[in-house]
């Protein structure tokens, strides 16, 4: 989950590529270099009997895993251009 006051969430978001998977690892990537103050937070995770993950995540892993890849590259492509 993230927090953002205003400002910064302005700030993130204009400049935010991803769109899908990974889009927190670049906002976190941009609140680095857009010097947005990070702060971690502990999260108590209950998980639900019975829930199961959505259908494609259970049948396609490594399509979902490739996706992933492809957009953190898509991260390093925008930054090296900077």
């Amino acid at each position: 989950m993230q927090l953002f006051s205003r400002r910064a969430a302005r700030s993130l978001y204009k400049n935010q590529r991803i769109k899908r998977w990974c889009f927190d690892v670049e906002l976190i990537y941009l609140a680095q270099e857009l010097h947005v103050p990070i702060c971690e937070v502990d999260v108590e995770w209950r998980e639900v009997p019975g829930r199961l993950p959505s259908a494609p995540a259970r049948l396609q892993p490594f399509a979902l895993h490739y996706s992933q890849f492809v957009s953190l590259l898509s991260i390093e492509e925008a930054t090296s251009k900077a």
